[in-house]
Order: structure tokens, then sequence, then C-alpha cells
């Protein structure tokens, strides 16, 4: 009990000045260590409550001082005092026991590498019985040391030391077969290490479990990954001895993994697994002979054992990381592929050259059927093992087409080379054009395992697997299908009418049951894509099947909904514009003279589309007026054919105009353009120097139409009833105004102009108002043209430079300004249309 204590700490009562055991008042026990730890915390606390008083004393003072001091006037200003920190500590950066780890193992490893050097270097300089003696003895002593250290609490020195005495027995097998004890020189080098690695590491777990160390299990663990590989270098069975020996390594170290739950020795099991795996199949793949190839069985056996042990047995007798549903799967999809790689590496031996994928392909198949049926059971058992089972037979199954892709894709395309040689005259057409059996039959296997899914998913009430299954079937079995006359070396004609029938079957079934058109336009797509590459045979097939095409595709317009109508509706007008150039190139027509049937095929669009409506009409007409260019271009070379043709476009327009309402604008503005490009065409033709004659008269009938065209209707806009007349009239003179050295023609014509603008602008006529002003502009530029190369003539070089910057400065200053003012005139412009 701690001396000078007036009080008890438990009643606060007086003790007087002689110890006693316990309290007189509370009978508290006031000895013993608990007593004496009270005291001290008592003593303690009473320090603070002195030390608070004081405190509290000293500032009561304080602010008595300063209270007597409001009146007084301000002092100096002065920093106050900072308030008290005290000084901190640097940051520790490394803990205590850290730094204890790295000091022992930097110890340990500096005593392993001397230990070392002593071996390898001085060994030669002692004799057998100093070097045994030595050996042994630090041996011993490193091996025998952890024991007192752990009862003396020093766990972190004993693991070290241990982990030095167990790299000591290494050198011990090191130093006693470099000097030949009992004959160990004599030992193949790899099978001596395979023993001694094994004895160490059984050693090493015996020596840990013995001395209750954790460090010597790791070590018994990573050395023994060493026998097995040692042994398989030792006989020298080359690569598929070392992938077995990896994978009963792997068996190993997974069966030692369900006795603990470190995560590392898992991973490296699998590891090992999955190396071995590849390795056997590698050499399985590239093997020539059966006897080569043979011997791969046993490893990949071992690693199909482990991958349906892992994904079958019960999860309590695995590996804490292969309990859960998604690592199972893994093991079972790495077991069906080792499965599935022996299988077909052996069966490739009996099997033609055509045939070998067929060998890895039939497995595939037969385990994704048993992978399905399993998985639509009722309750299906082990699901993530048969979900592995079937994507790797899924994978394998698809794999084994990839080696028929070039051949199925050259017997498709390939035929297309042939419009070369009926169109174009030139010697580069397909004329070999067949298919062996085995490209053709294997990917049917496929189409059969997708068929025979989707009927047990139906039968099962999984529907919509179902047609998804279905679909799949029919998008791999439509080009299979297609490519039956190439199977049977027909000609490629006949090929392009199978084609078509095919296209029109799939078109009864989309007409029959156009709310699911899915499956039907699987099968669809790539015999229509096959019809229209092979149509090429002949100049009578291309016309015949492109007919078919635009027939099929208008009912199929007609017949689908929404969302799919427009496709066949753009193919119908694009199929109409193709016979149109077809049958004008087989009658021998010049293009010239066929481009007014393309132009035909637009110009029905146009009624059909308003007839129609909708998203279909929309795809019609703006498929026709696509087409309206390419009769153009048709026409390039023939100037009187260009002029005609954009004469009868621009007619047409003016048709649309009439007939629709809503493209009563743009198909105005789009005749007025047509029109004058057509006259253009026609005065450069005949080399007319004044155009005013030709032009007049169509100007004046085409504005007295649209005139009385406004009249009964008001709302028509100016571009429309004005447009074609007026840039009839205009445009024609303006460019002969830049050609005339007159001044008669400049002069009537600006006067013309100027009487336009003024007329647009009182009468509120967008185009008058912008024709006229605009060739009025233009005018005016070819009168002060000659003017302006005089005074660049006369003028220094800098100036028109200053002139071009002053004036950009001016516009960027005044752009706000300008842009207000171009909006107003925008907005009024608007106002007149």
């Amino acid at each position: 009990m701690t001396t000078g204590s007036p009080a008890c700490p438990g009643c606060s009562s007086s003790l007087g000045p002689a110890p006693v055991a316990r309290c007189p008042q509370c009978g508290l026990p006031l000895l013993g260590q608990d007593a004496a730890a009270l005291w001290q915390v008592t003593l303690a606390l009473a320090g603070l409550d002195a030390q608070r008083r004081s405190l509290l004393l000293h500032r009561d003072h304080l602010l008595a001082g300063l209270r007597a001091r409001q009146d007084q006037p301000d002092p100096p200003p002065y920093a106050p005092y900072a308030p008290y920190a005290p000084q901190t500590l640097y940051a520790q950066e490394v803990s205590g026991p850290s730094a204890q780890t790295v000091l022992l193992a930097l110890g340990g490893l500096l005593v392993a590498i001397a230990a070392l050097v002593f071996t390898v270097v001085s060994w030669g300089q002692l004799g057998l019985g100093a070097k045994a003696l030595i050996l042994t003895a630090v041996t011993a002593c490193a091996l025998l040391a952890p024991v007192p250290l752990r009862r003396r609490g020093l766990t972190a020195t004993a693991e070290t030391s241990a982990a030095l005495g167990l790299s000591l027995v290494l050198l011990d097998w090191y130093a006693a077969r470099a000097v030949g004890l009992g004959g160990l020189d004599r030992i193949d080098g790899a099978a001596y290490w395979a023993g001694a690695t094994a004895l160490t590491a059984v050693g090493a777990a015996a020596y840990g479990a013995a001395v209750r160390l954790r460090g010597p299990l790791p070590v018994a663990l990573l050395l023994l990954q060493l026998p097995c590989l040692l042994v398989a270098v030792a006989i020298d069975g080359g690569p598929v001895a070392i992938a077995t020996a990896g994978l009963v390594t792997a068996l190993l170290d997974l069966v030692l993994a369900t006795r603990t739950t470190a995560l590392l020795l898992t991973a490296t099991g699998a590891t090992w697994a999955l190396l071995g795996g590849l390795l056997a199949g590698g050499w399985l793949l590239d093997a020539t002979t059966f006897a080569a190839a043979w011997p791969t069985w046993l490893p990949l056996a071992l690693l199909a054992a482990l991958g349906f042990g892992a994904a079958l047995l019960p999860a309590a007798t695995l590996p804490v990381p292969l309990r859960a549903a998604e690592p199972r799967g893994v093991a079972a999809a790495l077991a069906g592929a080792a499965l599935l790689t022996g299988l077909g590496g052996s069966l490739r031996f009996a099997l033609p050259a055509d045939w070998v994928p067929a060998g890895y392909a039939v497995p595939g198949a037969l385990l994704a059927l048993a992978g399905v049926v399993a998985l639509t059971a009722a309750e299906p058992r082990r699901r993530s093992a048969w979900l592995g089972l079937l994507g790797v037979a899924g994978a394998v199954l698809a794999l084994a087409q990839l080696s028929f892709l070039p051949a199925l894709l050259s017997a498709y395309f390939g035929p297309a080379a042939q419009w070369g040689s009926t169109w174009f005259g030139l010697d580069d057409a397909h004329r070999d054009w067949q298919l062996t059996p085995a490209p053709f039959a294997l990917p049917w296997l496929l189409v059969a395992v997708l068929g025979a899914a989707a009927a047990r998913c139906a039968r099962t009430g999984h529907r919509a697997r179902a047609r998804q299954l279905l679909g799949a079937a029919l998008a791999v079995g439509g080009p299979l299908a297609v490519l039956l006359p190439a199977l049977l070396h027909l000609p490629l004609r006949t090929g392009a009418v199978w084609a078509v029938l095919l296209v029109v079957g799939a078109t009864a079934a989309l007409v029959r049951r156009p709310a699911e058109p899915a499956a039907a336009l699987a099968l669809l797509a790539p015999t229509t894509v096959a019809a229209v590459l092979w149509s090429g045979a002949d100049r009578p097939t291309t016309i015949a099947v492109w007919s078919v095409l635009a027939v099929l595709a208008a009912l199929l317009a007609a017949s689908l909904p929404a969302p799919w109508a427009p496709v066949p509706a753009v193919v119908g007008v694009l199929s109409l514009a193709v016979v149109a150039v077809t049958a004008g190139a087989a009658a021998g027509l010049a293009p010239y003279q066929y481009a007014f049937a393309v132009l035909a095929v637009a110009a029905l669009s146009v009624p059909v589309a308003a007839r129609r409506g909708g998203p279909v009409g929309l795809a019609v007409e703006l498929t026709g007026y696509a087409l309206a260019p390419v009769a153009l271009l048709l026409t390039a070379g023939h100037p009187t054919a260009l002029s005609l043709l954009l004469a009868v476009a621009g007619v047409l327009a003016l048709g649309v105009a009439a007939l629709r309402p809503d493209r009563r604008r743009p198909a105005g503005l789009a005749a007025t353009a047509l029109l004058i490009l057509s006259s253009w065409v026609r005065l450069l033709l005949a080399d007319v120097a004044a155009p005013e004659p030709y032009t007049a008269s169509v100007a004046v009938a085409a504005l007295t139409i649209g005139h009385l065209h406004r009249r009964r209707l008001p709302s028509t806009p100016s571009w429309t009833t004005y447009g074609p007349g007026l840039g009839t009239a205009l445009l024609p003179s303006l460019l002969a105004t830049w050609t005339d050295p007159q001044w008669l023609r400049p002069l009537l014509l600006g006067a013309f102009a100027l009487a336009l603008t003024v007329f647009g602008a009182r009468r509120l006529l967008q185009a008058p108002l912008v024709l006229g002003a605009g060739t009025l502009l233009l005018v005016a530029c070819h009168e002060l043209a000659p003017l302006l190369v005089q005074v660049l003539d006369v003028l220094p070089r800098w100036l028109p430079l200053a002139a071009a910057g002053l004036l950009l400065l001016v516009l960027g200053a005044t752009y706000e300004q300008r842009l207000r003012d171009a909006r107003r005139a925008r907005d009024g412009l608007r106002r007149m249309a």
C-alpha cells in the first residue's frame, strides 16, 4: 500500500497516519496489486484536479485584470501567444514487427549465403570428418534452436532459425553428393534431387508440426512442387512425362489444399493442371502418328479426373476456393476440354484428311446435347458443372467449323465474279464452282444440335430460348442450304434459280406469319444475298432474278409490320432500277438511252409513296429521289440526252409540287434548278450567244402559269409559282452578260432586275426579291470589274492589303450588330414566304 494517503479511495473517509488493511468505514481492501494500482490512479486524478483548480484561479485573475482595463485606451497591437501544442514525434513509417521481420529475414539470408559459400568454396580445404562434423553441428543447432526460442516467446526468431536450418539441410544434400558419400555421386542428378526434395518436404512438414512453427509447412509445400517434375526429367520422358508430372503435382496440391484454407496452394494446383493440360493437348495436336499421340491419354485423363472431381464431388470435400458455383463450372469446362481434345485428337488418325474436324465436332455435339437435356430437366442438378460442359462443347463444335470457313465463303461469294464477264466483258469469271462434301456436311451437325436443343427447350416450356435457338439454326442452315447446287456441281444458273426458290419460300413464310418475322428473316437474308450474287450467271438470269426480287419485295412491304416493311420497299425500288438498266443493256441500248427508264422508275415511286404513306412511303420516295442522280450520271457523256433528261425531271418535279402540298417548296426549288440546267445545256449545245429569244417565251409561259396558280391558291410559295420562270429568264442572260463586251444587255438586265427587286419588296414575295437582288448585284460587279482592275493597277501594292485588314477589323467590331441585322433580314424573308 502507498503511504501518505489522507482518505479512502472508495468513500473518501480519513484513514489516519498508520497503514490499514481495510477501510474502517466501507471495508474496501487496501492491500495487494489492484489496490496499489487504484492508489496510483487516485493520486493521478488528485493531481489533475489540483492542476485544474490552479488553472481556473489563474484564468479568473487574468479575466479580472482585463475587465479592469476596459475603459483604458487600446495598447499597441501585439501578437498573442500561440496555443500550446506539444511537439509531435516523427511518423512511424515502418512498424516494429515489420522491422523485426526484415532484420530476421535479412540475417537468416546472409547466414544461408555464408553457409553456401563455405560449402562451395572452402569445402575442399577440410577433411571428410571435419566437413561432416561442421555441417551436422551447424544444421542441428539451427534446427534445435527454435525449441528454447519459442519457449521464451521469441517466435519470429524461432521461425528464422527453422528456415535457416531447412536451407542447411538442402546444403547437406548437396555436400553429401559432392563428396560421394555412400556412392551418391553415381546417381543421376535429377533423380537424386527428386528424392532429396521429397524427403526434405516430408521432414519439414513433420518438423514444423513437432516444434509447432508455421514456417516449415510453406517450405514443405514449396519443395513438394519439384519431385514429380524432376522424376520426369530423370526418366527423359519428354513433354508427355512433364505434363503428367505437372498434373500429379496439381493433384497433390489440391488434396493438400483440402486440409488448409490457403488460397495460394489451390491457385498453384490449378496452374499446374492448366499447364499440364496445355502441354499434353499441344503435343497431341502436333503428333503425326497414333503411336506418338496415345501417350497423351494419361495426362488428359488425369486432367479430366481433376476437373470432374472438382465439379461433382461434395463441396465439403473440396478446397475452400473451389466450393463456389463459378469455379466448379470452370473445372467442369476444363475437364470437358480435356475429354474432347483426347477423343478428337485420337479419332483424327482414323478419318480422312477432309473429315478430321468431325473427330472433334461429333463428341462435342453429343456432349452439348447431354448438357441441354440436363439443364432443361424439371429439377436440374449440378447446374454449374453442366453449364461449363455445355459452354466448352459449344465452343469446340463452333471451332471445328472454322477450318471449312474458307471453302464455304469461296463457294458463296466467288460466283459474284461472273458479273464482270456477263456485263462488262472481263475474263475473271468464276468458272470452277464446286464444294466438297465435308465443308457442306459438317456444319449441318451444328444445325442439328441447335434444332434438337430448340425442340427440347420447347418441350420443357422454355419457349423464348427455343425461338432463339431456332433462329440460330436457320441463320446457319440458310447459307448452307443455298450452297446445295455447288455441292452437286450444278451450273451457276441453276444455283441462282435455287436461291430464288428459297427466297420465295422464306417470303411465303413471312407473309403467312408476319407477326414473328425473326426466324424467316434469318433464312431470307442469306438466300437473297446469294440470289443477287449469283444472278450474274448470264443476262437473262440477271433480269429474271431481279424481276422476281422486285415482286417479292413489294409483297413483303405490303405484308410486314412497320419496323420491317421499309427495308423490302427500298429493295423493291432498287430491284426495278436494276431491271431497267440490265434490260436496256441486254437490248443493246446505250446508257443515255436506258437512263430514261431509270428516271421512270424514280417517277413511279412518287405516286406509290404518296398512296402508301407512313415509313414505307417515305422509304420508297427517298429511294426514288436517289435514283434521279443515277439517271443523270448515265447521260453524262451525251449532252443532248442530258438536257432532255433534266427537262423531264424538272417537269416531274413540277408535278410533285402540284400533287403533294407537303412537298411543294422543295419540289418547286428542284424543278426550278432542273429546268434552268436543262436550258443551259441546250443553249450551250446550240452555241447561242443571245439566249433571250429562246428563254423569253418559256419564261413568260412559266410565269403566267405560276401567276394563275397563285391566284387560285394564294398560299403557294413564290418559289414554286415564279421561281422557274424567273430563273429561266435571268440566269441565261446573266451568263451571257459576263461574256458580252457591249453595254446594252447589262443595262437591260440590270433594269429588269431592279424592277423585279422593287416588285418583290412591295408585294413581299421572296423569289422575285432574292433573284432580282442577286442578279442586280452580279451585273453591278460585272460593270465595276474593269474599273477595279484599272484602280488596282494605279494604287500601291500594299493598299489592298491594308484595306482588307481594316475591313476585317470593322467587320469584327460590328459583328454582333450585323448578326442582328442578318437575323432581321432572315425573318423578313420568312414573312415574305
